[in-house]
C-alpha cells in the first residue's frame, strides 16, 4: 500500500496530515510526497522503522508544473521508485486528514470485501470534522449531485450508502488495476472535475465506485473555500477568494464532454443562453462575481479544445453502455426537490439568527415606529410644497406644462428623449450640430416612462417626488450614526428645507434637486454595503453586495445631474479603499454606472482639454445666467456663503437693517449654529474618527464649490456665466449636518426580554437559576444614561429651531422663479406639422424689448429642453458658433427692423416651415404696438410667409420654398450620429451593466429581522 500526499507552497495543514497519518493503525508502507511548489530539485528518500520489523520509506518528489491534483499525482509516480508489490495508491491532499486511527484499515477492509470495487471513496468532513460535506454522488442531467447539504451534522443519516457514481479523490483509495486501465485523474478534467471524470469512466467501464461511510476524512478544501490562490499560495482568512469559476468550468466540461462530439455545437449553444438565466439568478442572490463565472463559463471551455477531446476520448474508450443502465446510481427529480428544500432551510437557519418571539416583537415594532416617522416627515414636506405652490400644483393636475426662466419645459416623447439623451448631436438653435448629449437628460428618462413618455409632465413628477425624497434621502444617512428617531426626522427636514430657502424648489433647479434626493442615499448605502452603520439590538451590522449596487445606482443620477460632483467623488472613494480593505473591489465598482453614463462627457471633457471643454464638467442643464450662478470669479469662502445666502456684501458698510435682510440673517444664524455644532464633533471621542471623514467630505464640497465660481460655462445676454456652486456647498452641508447625528450618539434601548422593574431576583426566589443574559451587540448601544438624554434632548432643540428658521426662510420668503405652470404651446396647426416629419423645424421670433430680438428653433409643441448641451454652450464660450447662427441672427434682426423677403427665404433655406411669433406678456398690452406686434407686421408683409393663425397666444406663419421641395432640416449628421458604432457599444454596455446592478440591488425575501433604512 501506497499514499501520495500533494503539496504546495501552502503549508498550514500538512502537518496535522502527518501526524493523523501516521497514528493510523494499518500504516502505507510508501509515502510519496508530491512536491508541486518547486523546492524540490532532485528525489529525497527515508526510511524509518515502525511496529515489528517493517520499515516504511518516504519518497519526497517534485510535481512542479502541475496543473490539478491528479496531474500532479502522475508526476510524482513518474519520479517515484514504486515497488512492484504496491496494489493499490491511497490519495491524500495536504489539507485532507484521517479523522481517527483506523481509516486506512476501514478503507483495505472493504476493499477485500468488495473485490470488484475499482475505486473507494471516503465521508468527507470539514476540516474541524463538525460538518457533512460529501458522502458519495449520483448522476443527476449530467452533472453530479451529492444530496448531501453542505455543513449539515452527521446524524449517520447517510450511512446505509454504498454503491455511488462518484466519490471525492481526496482520502480515496484506488486501486493500482484501475489506474493501469482507466489511466488515473489526468490533467484534463481540472482540478475540480477529475473526480467526476474519472468515477464516471469507471462506472460507464463496468467497474464499481464504493463509498465507505465508516471512513471519516476531514478536508479543508483550501482552494475551494478561497484560503488559498491558484498558485497555492495561502491566503488570510479574512480575505478570502471567490474560487466559483473552477467548478463551474469544471461542471461545464463534464456536461459538455458527456454526449457524443456531433452534438457539442447545439449543446454549447445551449449552454450560452442557460449561462443568461445563471447569471440573472445569481445576480439576484447577491453573488455577482458567480454570475460573470456563469457567463464567461462557456466561452472558457473552448480555450483548451484539446482537454475537451480527451475527456471525450477517454470516455468513449472506457465506456461499455450508457449511463442510463445505471438507474441505482441516479438520482431522481423527487430526491433533488427534498434535497434542495432541505439545502435552503439549512441556509436560512444559518443565515438568519433565530430570534425568539419577544425580539421579533421588539424589531417589529421599532419598525413601525420607524416607519411612522419617517412616513409623516415625508407628507410633511409634500403638504408644504403643496400649501406654498396650490396654484402651481392645481395647474400642473390640469395638465400644464411645468417652466421656469432657467429651465424651459418640452413637449417631446419618450422616443425623441431618448434619442437625445444617448445621441452626439444637439438642435439648439434649431439647426443642429454635433454636440455631446447632457448627461441629465438619462435621469429624465424613467421619470418620462412614469409619466406616459411625456416629457413636460415628468419634470413636474420629478420636482414632487424629490422634494420627499430629499427628505426620506437624508433619514437614511442619518439612520447611519444615530437610530433617534426624532434627530433624524429633524434632520431630514432641515436638508429638504434648504432646497426651499436656496431657490432649488421654486427656480425649478431639478439637477440640484435630484442631487439632494439622491447623493444622502448613496453615501448611506455606502456605509451599509462596508458594514458600517448603527443596528437595534439583536440585529448585527454585516457588508452588503446589495447596497452596494443600491449605492452606485443612486450615484448614477447624483453624478448624471451635476458632474462636476465626479471632482469630489475621486479622492472620496480613494480614502474609503484605505480605510476599508477588506471591501475595496466592492468599493472600486461602486462608480462603475456613473462612469459609463458619463462616459461620453467625460471622454469629450479630456479629449478636447485643449480647446477648455473640461469646462463642461461644471455645467448643467439650467440655462446660463448671471442673476442664477453669477460672473466667473475668484473669492473667499465668506463671500461665497454671503452671495449664496442672498447677502450683499457691498451694502455691509455702513451696517444697517433692513426689513429685506431678515431671510439672509435667519439663512446665516442657521448655518453658523450648524457649523459649530459640527465642529464640536470633532472633540468628542467616540465620534471623532466618523466625523474626521464627514469633515473631510465638508472640505472637498467647499473647495469644488469654491473652484466651481471661478470656472465659466456658458454666457447670457450680459456675458459669461460661472459654474453653479450650489453641488459643493450642498456636498458640505450634508456633512455638516450628518456631524449634527454623530452627536446624538446611537441612541438606542437595548432589546431585553424582561420587562423594567423585574429584572431583580426577589428573595423568595434566590435559589432559581438566573435567566440567561439579553440578546445584545458590540454594535447596538449599551443602556441611555440620563446625560446623554439630556444632551440629546437640547440638541433636539436647537435643531427644532434651526429647522423652523430655515423653513421660514424657505417658505415665507422664496427666492427663484418665476415658477409657473401653463398649456401654452404651438398652435395645432404647427403641432400637426411637426408631427409630419423629423425634419420640419419652427422658428420662433420674439422680442423681449426695443431692438432686441430672440429666437429658438423648435421640433415639438412647446419648450427645447430635450436639445440642450452643456458642451455646445462651453464651445461657445470658447468662441465657437452654432450652425445657422448669423443667418439666423441676421435675418430675425432684419425682420424685426423691417419687412424682408430675403430674411425669410434665408429661414427657409435652413429647413424652417413656420414662424411663431408669441404674443408680448411684458405688460405693454394697451399702450399702444408692442415690439412683438412689429415683428408680425413685418413678417406679414414679407414675401413666402403666410400668415395660418393669429390668437390671443401668438402668430403662426408657414413658409414655403421657391422650389415647392418639402421644408426641412438636414438629417444627415444625426442619422449617421446615431448609427454610430461607438453609441451602440456605449449603449449595450451601458444597459447590460445597469440590468446586472439592478438585479443585485432587488430585494430578496428575507425574515423581518433584516436592518432597515
Amino acid at each position: 500500500m501506497a499514499a501520495v500526499i500533494t503539496v504546495e507552497h501552502d503549508l498550514t495543514y500538512l502537518p496535522d496530515t502527518l501526524r493523523a497519518l501516521l497514528r493510523q493503525s494499518l500504516l502505507p508502507r510508501l509515502l510519496i510526497i508530491a512536491d508541486c511548489s518547486g523546492t524540490t530539485v532532485e528525489p529525497l528518500y527515508a526510511q524509518f522503522p515502525v511496529e515489528g520489523p517493517a520499515r516504511m520509506e518516504v519518497q519526497v518528489v517534485r510535481a512542479r508544473g502541475a496543473s490539478s491534483f491528479g496531474d500532479a499525482v502522475d508526476k510524482a509516480l513518474g519520479y517515484a521508485r514504486l515497488p512492484g508489490r504496491v496494489r493499490a495508491l491511497w490519495l491524500l491532499h495536504d489539507d485532507c486528514r484521517p479523522l481517527d486511527n483506523h481509516c486506512l484499515d476501514k478503507l483495505v477492509d472493504t476493499w477485500h470485501s468488495n473485490p470488484t470495487a475499482s475505486l473507494l471513496g471516503a465521508k468527507q468532513y470539514d476540516w474541524q470534522g463538525e460538518g457533512l460535506r460529501d458522502v458519495g454522488r449520483y448522476a443527476y442531467h449530467h452533472r453530479t449531485v451529492g444530496l448531501v447539504v453542505d455543513s449539515e451534522p452527521d446524524q449517520e443519516q447517510y450511512d446505509a450508502r454504498q454503491d455511488v457514481f462518484a466519490v471525492s479523490l481526496a482520502g480515496a483509495l484506488v486501486p493500482m488495476q484501475t489506474m493501469k486501465d482507466l489511466g488515473g485523474p489526468g490533467a484534463w478534467a481540472g482540478t475540480f472535475g477529475q473526480a467526476d471524470d474519472l468515477c464516471r469512466r469507471i462506472c460507464l467501464s463496468g467497474g464499481r465506485v464504493v463509498v465507505v461511510p465508516s471512513v471519516r476524512m476531514a478536508h479543508a478544501s483550501a482552494r475551494m473555500s478561497g484560503l488559498r490562490d491558484r498558485n497555492g499560495r495561502p491566503v488570510p482568512p479574512d480575505h478570502r477568494l471567490d474560487a466559483s469559476m473552477g467548478p463551474i468550468l469544471a461542471r461545464e466540461r463534464y456536461l459538455l464532454t458527456d454526449f457524443a462530439l456531433p452534438w457539442w455545437p447545439l449543446v454549447w449553444l445551449w449552454r450560452v443562453l442557460a449561462a443568461l438565466w445563471f447569471m440573472a439568478v445569481d445576480l439576484i442572490g447577491k453573488r455577482p462575481y458567480r454570475a460573470i463565472c456563469r457567463l464567461c463559463a462557456p466561452w472558457r471551455i473552448l480555450a483548451r479544445p484539446a482537454a475537451l477531446l480527451t475527456m471525450r476520448r477517454r470516455l468513449t474508450s472506457a465506456c461499455h453502455g450508457g449511463p442510463r443502465r445505471l438507474d441505482i446510481l441516479q438520482a431522481n427529480s423527487q430526491q433533488i426537490r427534498q434535497w434542495r428544500q432541505r439545502r435552503q432551510a439549512f441556509r436560512d437557519q444559518r443565515e438568519h439568527p433565530m430570534l425568539s418571539h419577544l425580539a421579533l416583537a421588539h424589531l417589529r415594532q421599532q419598525f413601525l415606529r420607524r416607519l411612522a416617522w419617517a412616513t409623516g416627515m415625508t407628507l410633511a414636506v409634500l403638504v408644504a410644497l403643496v400649501a406654498t405652490h396650490w396654484s402651481l400644483c392645481r395647474a400642473i393636475f390640469s395638465g400644464g406644462a411645468i417652466h421656469a426662466p432657467s429651465l424651459p419645459s418640452s413637449g417631446a416623447d419618450w422616443s425623441r428623449l431618448l434619442e437625445a439623451a444617448t445621441t452626439s448631436w444637439s438642435w439648439a438653435g434649431g439647426v443642429g450640430q454635433p454636440a455631446v448629449p447632457a448627461p441629465f437628460l438619462l435621469v429624465l428618462l424613467p421619470f418620462a416612462l412614469l409619466t406616459g413618455g411625456h416629457v413636460a409632465q415628468a419634470m413636474a413628477l420629478m420636482l414632487l417626488a424629490e422634494t420627499g425624497l430629499a427628505a426620506l434621502s437624508f433619514w437614511a444617512l442619518a439612520g447611519v450614526v444615530t437610530r433617534s428617531n426624532p434627530i433624524r426626522v429633524l434632520l431630514g427636514l432641515i436638508w429638504a428645507c434648504l432646497a426651499f430657502a436656496l431657490g432649488i424648489v421654486d427656480g425649478l433647479q431639478l439637477p440640484m434637486l435630484t442631487v439632494m434626493a439622491f447623493m444622502p442615499a448613496a453615501f448611506a448605502f455606502v456605509f451599509k454595503a462596508v458594514g458600517l452603520y448603527q443596528t437595534e439590538a439583536p440585529v448585527h451590522p454585516k457588508a452588503s453586495v446589495q447596497q452596494a449596487a443600491l449605492a452606485s445606482i443612486c450615484f448614477l443620477p447624483v453624478l448624471a445631474a451635476e458632474p462636476q460632483l465626479i471632482l469630489a467623488m475621486i479622492p472620496l472613494f480613494i480614502m474609503a479603499i484605505c480605510l476599508v480593505p477588506s471591501h475595496r473591489i466592492m468599493l472600486l465598482l461602486m462608480p462603475l454606472p456613473s462612469l459609463l453614463a458619463l462616459a461620453p462627457t467625460l471622454v469629450n471633457s479630456l479629449h478636447h482639454a485643449k480647446d477648455g471643454l473640461w469646462r463642461q464638467l461644471f455645467a448643467d442643464l439650467m440655462v446660463p445666467s448671471a442673476d442664477l450662478t453669477g460672473r466667473p470669479r475668484t473669492g473667499s469662502l465668506g463671500e461665497l456663503l454671503a452671495r449664496l445666502l442672498g447677502l450683499d456684501v457691498s451694502a455691509w458698510r455702513p451696517i444697517r437693517w433692513r426689513p429685506e435682510l431678515w431671510r439672509p440673517a435667519t439663512l446665516a444664524c442657521c448655518l453658523l449654529t450648524v457649523a459649530l455644532l459640527a465642529f464640536v464633533a470633532l472633540v468628542v471621542p467616540r465620534a471623532l474618527r466618523a466625523a474626521r471623514v464627514l469633515w473631510v467630505t465638508v472640505l472637498l464640497g467647499l473647495v469644488l464649490g469654491l473652484a466651481s465660481q471661478a470656472v465659466c460655462t456658458g454666457l447670457d445676454e450680459t456675458g459669461p456665466v460661472a459654474g453653479s456652486v450650489l453641488p459643493g456647498m450642498m456636498m458640505a452641508f450634508m456633512g455638516l449636518l450628518t456631524c449634527l447625528g454623530l452627536l446624538a450618539g446611537r441612541a438606542v434601548r437595548p432589546f431585553s426580554p424582561l420587562a423594567p422593574g423585574h429584572d431583580q431576583v426577589p428573595d423568595g426566589d434566590a435559589d432559581r437559576p438566573p435567566l440567561p443574559p439579553a440578546q445584545s451587540s458590540p454594535t447596538s448601544a449599551v443602556a441611555v444614561d440620563g446625560g446623554g438624554r439630556v444632551l440629546r434632548l437640547l440638541l433636539g432643540l436647537l435643531l427644532a429651531l434651526i429647522t423652523a428658521g430655515v423653513a421660514a426662510a424657505g417658505l415665507a420668503a422664496p427666492v427663484g422663479g418665476p415658477l409657473s405652470a401653463d398649456g401654452r404651446q404651438l398652435p395645432a396647426v404647427a403641432v400637426d406639422y411637426l408631427d409630419k416629419d423629423p425634419s420640419h423645424r419652427v422658428l420662433v421670433l420674439t422680442s423681449p424689448s426695443h431692438g432686441r430680438v430672440a429666437y429658438t428653433g423648435l421640433h415639438t409643441s412647446r419648450g427645447d429642453l430635450i436639445d440642450v448641451s452643456p458642451a455646445l454652450r462651453v464651445q461657445r464660450v470658447n468662441g465657437g458658433r452654432m450652425t445657422g447662427e448669423d443667418v439666423l441672427s441676421h435675418s430675425a434682426a432684419a425682420l424685426m427692423a423691417n419687412a424682408d423677403s430675403n430674411a425669410i427665404a434665408a429661414v427657409t433655406d435652413l429647413g424652417f416651415g413656420g414662424i411663431y411669433v408669441p404674443v408680448d406678456r411684458s405688460g405693454a398690452v394697451g399702450l399702444g404696438s408692442t415690439p412683438n406686434d412689429d415683428l408680425v407686421s413685418n413678417i406679414t408683409a414679407s414675401d413666402g410667409a403666410q400668415q395660418v393663425v393669429a390668437n390671443a397666444q401668438g402668430t403662426y406663419f408657414r413658409l414655403s420654398s421657391q422650389s415647392g421641395k418639402d421644408v426641412g432640416v438636414d438629417m444627415a449628421g444625426v442619422t449617421q450620429a446615431e448609427a454610430s458604432t461607438w453609441r451602440r457599444i456605449w449603449l449595450w454596455t451601458l444597459g447590460l451593466i445597469l440590468l446586472g446592478y439592478c438585479l443585485v440591488a432587488l430585494p430578496r425575501p428575507g425574515y423581518f429581522g433584516e436592518e432597515q433604512l
